[in-house]
C-alpha cells in the first residue's frame, strides 16, 4: 500500500542522511526535525523545529525545558514533549554511567576529576539537588547519591545523616555538590556557611570534607579552590 504521507521521502532522505552520516553538517533545526519524526508520525515537522529554536534559542533550551513548556508550542503535544525531555535525560544517565565505568577503581584525585564525576548527576536537573559522594583511602568512589533537594539551607540533610553515610560506607572523605539550576555557580551566604559548619562536624569525626562543588549552566565551582574549605 502507498506511504500515504506527502513527507515520507523528505523524512527518509534525513533518516539515511543521519544513518550513513552521523549528526555532522545537521543544523540544529534539522536535529529537532529529525527527533520529531519518531515523535510526530504525519506532519511536516520543520516549522515546528524552527518554533521551538524561537522559543527556547537553542537545541540545549530545548531539549532542557520541562514538557509542559515545550507543549505551548504549536504542533507539540504531550508525546512529542515527553520525547524530547527524554532526550537530555538518556545523555545524562549516558554520560554517568560511562563515567561512572571509565573511573571504577580508580583515584579521584583532582578536582578536574571529581567534577568530571559529579556534573552528569546534576546537568539536567530542574531543582536543586545535593549529592553526596563517599571516597575511600585511595579517593576512589565507594557510594554517590542524592541526599538532598533545595538550597543546602532548607534541604533535608544534616550533618549527622552525612555522617552516617559516610561511616556506613566507612569513608575517611566526602565531597559534596549540589546545583543552581537558574542561576550561577556563585555560592550564597548560606552555602558558605553550611559548608563551613559541615567541615568542622565532620573533622570530629575524622572525616575530611575534600570539596563543595557548585554546578549551574555548564560551570562549576570549587569552595576548596575557593579558599572557603580549609586543611
Amino acid at each position: 500500500m502507498a506511504d500515504k504521507n506527502p513527507h515520507a521521502e523528505h523524512r527518509k532522505r534525513m533518516r539515511m542522511r543521519f544513518i550513513e552520516q552521523g549528526l555532522d553538517g545537521f543544523e540544529q533545526h534539522q536535529i529537532l526535525e529529525l527527533l520529531l519524526f519518531y515523535a510526530i508520525p504525519q506532519k511536516d515537522t520543520n516549522p515546528m523545529a524552527h518554533d521551538l529554536l524561537d522559543k527556547f534559542g537553542a537545541l540545549t533550551g530545548v531539549l532542557e525545558s520541562d514538557p509542559k513548556e515545550l507543549m505551548t508550542v504549536n504542533g507539540i503535544g504531550e508525546y512529542a514533549a515527553g520525547f524530547l525531555h527524554l532526550i537530555s535525560q538518556v545523555a545524562a544517565r549516558y554520560m554517568d554511567l560511562k563515567i561512572q565505568e571509565s573511573t571504577r577503581n580508580k583515584p579521584l584525585n583532582t578536582t578536574q576529576k571529581l567534577v568530571e564525576y559529579l556534573q552528569p548527576k546534576l546537568l539536567t536537573k530542574t531543582r536543586e539537588e545535593t549529592y553526596l559522594l563517599c571516597l575511600d583511602n585511595r579517593m576512589c568512589a565507594l557510594n554517590c547519591q542524592q541526599i538532598g533537594t533545595g538550597d543546602v539551607s532548607s534541604t533535608s540533610f544534616s550533618p549527622r545523616d552525612i555522617v552516617k553515610l559516610a561511616n556506613q560506607y566507612k569513608a575517611p572523605a566526602v565531597v559534596l555538590a549540589h546545583n543552581h539550576p537558574r542561576g550561577f555557580a556563585t555560592p550564597s551566604r548560606q552555602d558558605l556557611e553550611v559548608t563551613r559548619q559541615l567541615q568542622s562536624a565532620l573533622r570530629l569525626m575524622k572525616i575530611e570534607l575534600i570539596d563543595h562543588l557548585i554546578f549551574a549552566q555548564g560551570v562549576y565551582t570549587s569552595l576548596r579552590e575557593s579558599g572557603v574549605l580549609m586543611d
